[in-house]
């Protein structure tokens, strides 16, 4: 893949993904205005650590929708011009962060009937999602060298379609609305198992790789790629405000710290 081809992707995906967005954004607000959003009985939900508050589980999502706009808006002004691997999968995982503005249509109530097509539609797109952000990160440390640029489109479909494959199979059942503004999938400990198993491999892959570099800009992109994979999977479960901000600082900063010292390690390739 040319990196005129990639960038007009990039913008491309930029415009669709903000359509998205303006739309599910309204739609909500629509049905929220009319008093249709249904909150979960707080009563019954335990807290374990921190106090469950339905407002932090609704600012998560947003925090995702803006974080995906700067973050396209921060690749593209950095690797207009770079070659790198790595932005391609790390676009696979902001398309991972754009699938959660799907829990925005969950607790909304007359949307559509359970079991719909609908509701099994918006669930599969957010179980995509959640498989996907793993298998990028660890293509991120994986396949991102030299030597993979050959690989590029296969491995980006591998990854792709391999997250689209599982989240078809698994069970969705939309009638149960969990506390995360996420549908109850099947096999949710399996699922929450491989997706930190998977992010525990990519997080190894990459210290293990700036040891043997023994460099200290190495080190520094290990430790924003490992804080980026912490705050993703920390918001995806921001379900009090002490969580939420922990994840939001934790993608962001590891975000910006992988970001631009990865520009500068190219610069100088």
């Amino acid at each position: 893949m040319t990196v005129i081809t990639r960038n007009r992707i990039f913008i491309l995906a930029r415009t669709l993904s903000f359509l998205v967005y303006a739309l599910s954004i309204a739609i909500f607000l629509h049905y929220f205005s009319t008093g249709l959003i249904v909150q979960p009985d707080s009563e019954k939900i335990k807290p374990f650590i921190f106090q469950y508050r339905y407002n932090a589980v609704l600012i998560s999502i947003f925090v995702f929708l803006f974080y995906t706009l700067a973050a396209q808006f921060f690749v593209y002004q950095n690797f207009v011009r770079t070659r790198a691997t790595e932005i391609l999968f790390f676009s696979t995982f902001l398309l991972s962060c754009i699938s959660e503005i799907l829990r925005l249509f969950v607790p909304i109530d007359g949307l559509a009937s359970n079991y719909s097509a609908m509701y099994l539609l918006i669930g599969q797109g957010i179980l995509f999602g959640r498989i996907l952000a793993p298998l990028s990160f660890l293509f991120m440390a994986l396949m991102s060298g030299n030597e993979q640029r050959i690989n590029e489109e296969k491995n980006l479909t591998v990854i792709i379609f391999t997250a689209m494959f599982f989240s078809s199979i698994i069970p969705i059942n939309s009638a149960i609305i969990t506390k995360f503004f996420t549908f109850q999938w099947g096999y949710s400990l399996f699922i929450d198992f491989f997706r930190m198993t998977v992010v525990f491999i990519a997080c190894f892959s990459m210290f293990l790789k700036s040891s043997k570099a023994d460099s200290p800009e190495d080190l520094k992109i290990a430790s924003g790629f490992a804080a980026m994979q912490a705050g993703y999977l920390i918001l995806c479960n921001a379900d009090s405000y002490e969580l939420l901000s922990a994840g939001s600082l934790l993608l962001f900063a590891g975000t910006y710290i992988y970001i631009e010292l990865l520009h500068k390690k190219y610069l100088w390739i």
